[in-house]
């Protein structure tokens, strides 16, 4: 009996020292599965923020080619809008509001360079204080004068880069009234030709940058097509020897101001000068000595009307000039004070007098065919009563 006790005690004793190995090899197994668990799940979590990373530049990536499409789906209406205007200044006005549409902002501003200075051409937004204070910045001046400088795309966080001393002209009084999210240059080929300011935005767009960039060199390709073209014309308007307009301009011109005249029912005023004796003259020095007579008299009157007058060489020795909205009287002394001028002129052979003829709408013509005739008639009686003189056709009636 005691056999047996101490035989049950041995196999239970086995069987505890059995289970406890087993508890310990399980409790091991545990700790590693928990571990492999924990490994898993780290893992896991790296892949799932992997996957979020690329989820989320596949959708930048989506964004940035639906912006991109967008801009090249606006890409040919640009064209065709900055393409379908004839003047620079129109040009100008629709740079200025294609940007603001494109770009959803509150200011927009362009200054084109001319001489050392950029001068406000066209804007949308600015208070008339505001544009007062912005007609002529010079390079370096402000946010605006310092892109001009740089000649490159800034955007207000570029402008904060930039040094201490920079920054402080940005603090000028008549600057602080501006409002610069973008500022671009007008380049092209190297040669700058202004600045487009943007402010008043809610927001810089990713794309913003790009987008400024496409509408400025659209902008300036067809800034530089009307500047080639208005060169072309100009060049054919021109007389090749006086840079005065030619025949067909003068005729073009007069019309236009003919027509200008009768709508609005103000006077137009006729003048042709005529060189005196000007046949002897080119046979006592030769012609390419009366051809500079020519170009020195085409230049003081020129140099003696105002810009919207149109000075013109009629023929041979022959000069016209149209005066809009100028009555007998101030026609008559712009008439003599070109004369008078060509009198005292040194020229450096022999003295060179001129005489004209003057006729104005309405009180001498209705139509401007009678103009200019009337204006060759009082011509002809200046010559006839002695030369170097002006005659009204009004006196002769």
């Amino acid at each position: 009996m005691l056999l047996v006790t101490i035989l049950i005690g041995i196999v239970v004793g086995l069987l505890a020292l059995f289970g406890l190995a087993l508890l310990f090899r399980l409790s091991g197994t545990t700790r590693r599965m928990e571990n492999d668990l924990r490994h898993l799940r780290s893992e896991l979590d790296l892949k799932e923020r992997a996957l979020t990373q690329q989820r989320q530049s596949f959708l930048h990536v989506k964004q940035e080619t639906a912006n991109l499409s967008s801009i090249l789906l606006l890409l040919p209406d640009l064209a065709k809008q900055l393409s379908t205007v004839h003047t620079t200044r129109e040009l100008e006005e629709t740079i200025v509001l294609l940007t603001q549409k494109l770009l959803d902002a509150k200011e927009v501003s362009l200054f084109a360079l001319e001489k050392d200075e950029l001068v406000l051409k066209a804007q949308v937004g600015l208070s008339s204080e505001k544009a007062d204070g912005l007609q002529r910045i010079k390079p370096g001046e402000g946010r605006i004068g310092w892109t001009a400088r740089k000649r490159v795309i800034m955007t207000a966080g570029d402008f904060e880069k930039e040094s201490n001393l920079v920054k402080s002209s940005f603090q000028h009084d008549r600057f602080r009234t501006i409002q610069t999210d973008v500022c671009a240059p007008l380049v092209h080929w190297d040669r700058f030709y202004g600045v487009i300011n943007v402010g008043g935005m809610t927001v810089l767009p990713e794309n913003g940058r790009r987008l400024m960039n496409l509408i400025c060199n659209l902008g300036v390709v067809a800034l530089e097509n009307l500047l080639l073209l208005d060169e072309i014309q100009q060049q054919a308007d021109l007389d090749s020897l006086t840079k005065l307009y030619n025949v067909t301009s003068f005729y073009k011109y007069l019309d236009r101001e003919f027509q200008k005249a009768q709508r609005y029912n103000r006077p137009l005023t006729v003048v042709i000068f005529d060189l005196d004796q000007f046949e002897s003259y080119n046979r006592l020095f030769g012609r390419l000595e009366g051809d500079q007579v020519l170009r020195i008299v085409g230049n003081i009157i020129k140099d003696g009307l105002r810009t919207v007058d149109i000075p013109c060489r009629y023929g041979g020795e022959e000069m016209a000039v149209v005066l809009p909205e100028t009555d007998p009287e101030k026609g008559l002394f712009v008439a003599e004070r070109t004369r008078k001028s060509v009198e005292a002129h040194p020229f450096s052979l022999k003295r060179v007098t001129i005489s004209g003829g003057l006729a104005v709408y309405p009180d001498d013509a209705k139509d401007p065919k009678e103009l200019i005739k009337k204006a060759e008639t009082a011509l002809e009686a200046a010559k006839k009563s002695g030369r170097n003189r002006v005659v009204s056709y009004s006196t002769l009636s």
